[in-house]
């Protein structure tokens, strides 16, 4: 679900449930086999990319807990790597 080209129209990010849980993937245009970014237990939404394309943005409720969880904006490196949370606006 959700995908989307990269910048450079090579590669395709998209979410998706192979393994018991929603993550994120990609794939090249041309095909082949999708690779997993993300391995957090809740689901990983992706939303886009980084203008450069060096990463992909996702939403995911990671690093925060109920009641009052709420989802907010990630990056993963295309390369693979680990998750960042993206800065939140302070004012």
């Amino acid at each position: 679900s959700n995908p989307k080209i990269s910048p450079d129209g090579t590669t395709v990010a998209f979410s998706a449930d192979y393994a018991g849980n929603t993550d994120v993937y990609t794939v090249p245009v041309t095909g082949g086999e999708p690779v997993r970014l993300t391995w957090h237990p809740g689901v990983d939404t992706v939303q886009g990319w980084t203008p450069d394309g060096s990463r992909i943005m996702f939403v995911s409720g990671r690093q925060s807990s109920a009641p009052g969880a709420m989802t907010r904006f990630w990056t993963v490196p295309v390369k693979g790597g680990i998750a960042e949370p993206m800065p939140l606006p302070t004012r």
